[in-house]
């Protein structure tokens, strides 16, 4: 479609394009290479500073749509590679170097081993609480988010939003645990996010338990 309306085709790929390094889940990223452009937050899931977000354009003359030239700055006449050409703030502070430490340090094989960790942390709890009969699973995750809502059965339909958006506040202000809050198919719901190796399951079952607790405490509010 955008081909054939001459539009800019870009790809956000800042969290799950990671995940393209797992074979059997490659499939999902096919058509990506028709992108004109592709954004990656290594810092997600590779475990290096927020500055090492990337980039990829697939002509590299596109960089120039965010140069800035100068008679005494960026002299285009200048053969020299220039890297701050690439950045919009014009500045090297050398932001690859802890990816590619990262990359080295640990090698593809760890990498895909973490990733693979995250994937099957979040289908663990899939399985667990796409059972139970006061979450509504508002999706089957394919990588490593997962949304659901908390849907006590005193609760009417036009109340249950506001009740996900009290819980996430009061986890938020606890600051023990780490939840994350969106809209998908018209419904504010809470989000599981696994990036580290370290978050499990068990971790994550645990944040569900804490969000029923302070369900219960919303409902005793009313």
């Amino acid at each position: 479609m955008c081909k054939d309306m001459d539009v800019w085709f870009h790809v956000d790929g800042a969290y799950g394009l990671s995940f393209v390094l797992i074979p059997e889940l490659r499939f999902m990223f096919d058509g990506m290479e028709a992108a004109d452009s592709i954004c990656w937050d290594s810092h997600k899931q590779f475990g290096v500073p927020i500055p090492s977000s990337i980039l990829f354009v697939k002509n590299k003359y596109d960089f120039n749509r965010m140069a800035i030239f100068g008679n005494y700055f960026n002299r285009k006449e200048e053969s020299e590679l220039n890297p701050g050409l690439k950045s919009p703030p014009t500045t090297r502070p050398f932001a690859a170097f802890p990816l590619l430490t990262t990359i080295l340090h640990q090698g593809l094989d760890k990498i895909r081993k973490n990733l693979h960790s995250s994937v099957d942390a979040i289908h663990s709890v899939y399985q667990e609480i796409v059972k139970q009969k006061d979450i509504e699973v508002l999706h089957r995750p394919q990588l490593g988010i997962l949304c659901f809502r908390i849907i006590p059965e005193v609760f009417s339909e036009n109340m249950l939003d506001d009740l996900q958006v009290y819980v996430y506040e009061r986890i938020k202000k606890e600051g023990i645990r780490s939840v994350s809050m969106t809209r998908l198919n018209n419904k504010t719901a809470i989000r599981l996010v696994a990036i580290s190796p370290i978050v499990t399951a068990e971790a994550m079952l645990a944040s569900v338990a804490n969000v029923r607790e302070l369900a219960a405490e919303y409902k005793n509010k009313l």
